[in-house]
């Protein structure tokens, strides 16, 4: 479904309204997914131009959210 929406124009940056999370902190921050499928998707949603600097509403980014998640997987990307 990523790929899907990535592929229609779908802007990787849109931060989600409440937290302010975008979906690269979103699969940073995952852990019902497998590490598989977090590289994957982080690497489909860098190639479409998610930005790794932007944070949400509490000033965090997806490498903080990785790291507080123990997903080191994607905080290596």
């Amino acid at each position: 479904i990523v790929k899907m929406l990535l592929d229609k124009g779908a802007n990787p940056n849109m931060p989600e309204n409440l937290s302010g999370a975008h979906s690269l902190i979103w699969i940073a921050s995952n852990k019902d997914v497998s590490s598989d499928k977090r590289i994957e998707v982080a690497k489909m949603l860098l190639a479409k131009g998610a930005d790794k600097t932007l944070k949400d509403k509490k000033g965090r980014t997806a490498l903080d959210w990785a790291k507080q998640s123990d997903n080191k997987d994607v905080a290596e990307l």
